[in-house]
């Protein structure tokens, strides 16, 4: 049908003032000649569906003749217009890995606990209840684990309380979204002295207490 609405022009000219009808090539689908051939006895058929109603009514009004062919004779035919009898292989999945992770890895080997521990579950996935190691990966409870002496603890409260997109949320918030994708020894007394040291927050948020009033 989207042929026959491109090349309107070309059928109802054939079919006025003219002795030749328009002709309508259709290749068939190599592993599907049997269903695909039915098309060439279109007009033969009982209808049992609206969508051949409907094509049926459109393709009254031209004259034209159905020619099929099958597909392995159509050499030039777009890859992309035919499916693969073979089944779909997947080769490879390549996913982007941020250089803090790396970062991370080598804080892990180079701390004497968390090298241990990884070595460990290298032995045995479930020596350590909530610990994993995967792709490379050191988790806790699906979190990743930072090293308790890693400088990137302060980038990433950076990130997640100072940077334009935290909103400097105070010290509970801004916790409960660090807990959820990261885990490290003693991380909310390190979040409740980084957002007390903020020095924006101290400029321009005021006390959540209530004032002391006079003796």
């Amino acid at each position: 049908m989207k042929s026959i609405e491109t090349f309107v022009h070309i059928y109802a000219g054939m079919g006025n003032g003219c002795n030749v009808p328009g002709v309508l090539t259709y290749w068939g689908d190599i592993s599907k000649s049997a269903q695909t051939i039915s098309l060439k006895y279109s007009l033969e058929q009982r209808l049992s569906s609206p969508q051949q109603n409907k094509w049926l009514a459109k393709m009254l009004g031209y004259d034209y003749e159905i020619i099929y062919k099958k597909g392995q004779e159509n050499s030039v035919a777009d890859a992309l217009s035919r499916q693969f009898e073979e089944e779909s292989t997947l080769l490879a999945i390549s996913l982007p890995i941020p250089e803090w992770i790396e970062e991370a890895r080598r804080e892990w080997f180079s701390h004497p606990g968390l090298s241990q521990l990884i070595s460990q579950l290298h032995a045995d996935p479930n020596s350590t209840k909530g610990y994993s190691w995967q792709d490379a990966i050191l988790r806790y409870r699906d979190k990743i684990v930072i090293s308790p002496t890693s400088t990137l603890k302060s980038r990433i409260l950076a990130e997640l309380h100072s940077s334009p997109i935290a909103g400097r949320l105070g010290s509970q918030k801004t916790y409960a979204r660090t807990r959820r994708s990261f885990f490290w020894t003693g991380m909310k007394n390190d979040i409740l002295t980084f957002v007390a040291e903020c020095d924006v927050c101290q400029r321009h948020k005021g006390e959540t207490i209530k004032a002391v009033g006079t003796l």
